[in-house]
Formats: C-alpha cells, sequence, structure tokens
C-alpha cells in the first residue's frame, strides 16, 4: 500500500527539523541517520526510504526553506509597500525562519544557493513586470539580494546582539539610501 503524498511530505519535514535541530548543536559531519532518525521518531529504514544520505536531506531542506521564504518574499513586493512595510515583513520572516537560518546561510555561493537565487530572481522579474532577461536589472537584483543575505549573516555570526528590527531597519536603509548615504552619518563634520 503506497503512502498518500501528504504523508510523505510531512515524513520529510519531520526529518528536515530534526536535522535543523541538530545542526544547531553540532556540524553536520557529526550528525548520524541514527541520531537523526531518532530525533525525528522514526528508524533508519524511513530515513533511506525517503533520503539516500544526510546531505539528500541536507539539501531538500535548503530547498524547502528557500522555497518557502521566496513565496514570502514575492509575495510581499506584490502586496505591500517597501517603504513602510519592510521592516515588518522582515521581522516576520525572522521569527518564522530563525531556526533554518544557520544551516541555509552556512552554504551561501554554493552551486545550490546560486541556482535558487537566479530562479528568485527570474520569478521576481515575472511577478512585477519586470523584464526578466536585462543583465543590469539582474546585476541590480542579484546585489540586493547578496546585500540582503550578507547582512543577516555577519549578524547571525555577531554576538554583540543587534536586535533583529533594529538589523532589518539597517537593511532597509542600505538598500534605500544607499551605502555611502549610510556612511555619511558616521563621518566627521567638514571630512
Amino acid at each position: 500500500m503506497k503512502k498518500h503524498p501528504e504523508i510523505q511530505e510531512a515524513t520529510r519535514r519531520n526529518f528536515a527539523e530534526a536535522l535543523i535541530a541538530l545542526c544547531g548543536t553540532e556540524p553536520i559531519d557529526a550528525v548520524s541517520v541514527q541520531e537523526l532518525s531518532e530525533r525525528a521518531g522514526y528508524n533508519r529504514a524511513t530515513f533511506y526510504r525517503y533520503f539516500g544520505n544526510i546531505y539528500d536531506l541536507y539539501g531538500y531542506t535548503e530547498e524547502l526553506v528557500l522555497s518557502a521564504v521566496k513565496k514570502e518574499v514575492l509575495a510581499f513586493y506584490r502586496e505591500r509597500s517597501f517603504d513602510t512595510d519592510f521592516v515588518e515583513s522582515f521581522s516576520g520572516l525572522y521569527s518564522r525562519w530563525a531556526p533554518y537560518l544557520g544551516l541555509v546561510l552556512d552554504d551561501l555561493g554554493s552551486p545550490r544557493i546560486n541556482r535558487i537565487i537566479s530562479d528568485f530572481i527570474r520569478d521576481f522579474c515575472l511577478a512585477n513586470g519586470l523584464p526578466a532577461d536585462d543583465v543590469e536589472l539582474e546585476y541590480i537584483l542579484d546585489m540586493y539580494i547578496s546585500c540582503v543575505l550578507s547582512a543577516i549573516n555577519k549578524w547571525r555570526r555577531d554576538d554583540r546582539g543587534l536586535p533583529y528590527e533594529r538589523l532589518g531597519a539597517l537593511i532597509k536603509g542600505l538598500l534605500t539610501e544607499g551605502v555611502l548615504s549610510q556612511l555619511r552619518r558616521y563621518s566627521a563634520p567638514g571630512a
């Protein structure tokens, strides 16, 4: 008897949740299939019915998280104002996806993440009536995404305690006013 797709997807997600929980305390290379299966509430055989190894699960988890975030970001740009709603939206995304950040951001620059970012740029252009084949627009959006991801990645490694709401406001300022404008706030008068 074949399981329903909803049950299969729930099982995959349970394994993803277990991986995220374990990667919060130890590197992925130290996570065993046995430990992961126990954490997810299954046995090793169930794990191997769904994934070939932990790295298959890792890839699934990245895709799951980034696809969900992409969907939320695209919806934000269709329904809300960047100028007035960015920090609120950023805070909401952070609070929903914080446990996944380490797993995804530690893999920045990988071919899989680069493909997902390229897909996001294409989908963003299509969703907003922008030309999907404009090379300059692609650079602009790539810089936008890189700026946001870089700032979040630096922030999560920094132990000085900048609240995520303040990080969202800082990112918004960098995007709307530009880096040079933000730097001028710190330069000495008359410099």
